[in-house]
């Protein structure tokens, strides 16, 4: 995994405030994986919206806001100075809310962590509000 999704169109957003996420994007065989396994909760369990976002990946943090152009500013800086680094995957975990989400549980290494760490002190400089569930523990 070496990159961050980025899929924001700056034109026709204007000022208006809008929930953006910080995702990246896994690579080769784990992407290949995951999306076999989507295909299987799909198939077996008749699990519709498993694939709401097209990409496996992992969620770093995600807000509400207007200034969409210094976010993107900040994080191609910032990612542009990280290389790919290793994910260890650790089980099925879920969430219920804000919605139902079964996800694959990931070993919190500190490389990841310190990265983590860094996309929500962006985001929560530079959003009106960030996702409480993705905050990072101090």
């Amino acid at each position: 995994m070496n990159h961050f999704e980025k899929t924001t169109n700056f034109q026709d957003i204007g000022m208006r405030a809008i929930k953006i996420g910080v995702v990246s994007i896994l690579e080769g065989e784990a992407y290949a994986e995951i999306k076999r396994m989507w295909q299987l909760f799909e198939n077996e369990y008749d699990s519709m919206a498993i694939q709401n976002f097209p990409h496996p990946h992992l969620s770093f943090q995600g807000g509400t806001s207007r200034d969409l152009k210094t976010i993107d500013l900040k994080l191609q800086n910032l990612t542009s100075r990280m290389n790919p680094f290793p994910v260890v995957l650790g089980g099925i975990d879920t969430f219920e809310k804000p919605e139902r989400v079964i996800f694959l549980s990931v070993a919190k290494t500190k490389e990841l962590q310190k990265i983590h760490k860094k996309i929500d002190n962006l985001l929560q400089e530079y959003c009106s509000q960030t996702f409480r569930f993705y905050t990072p523990p101090d």
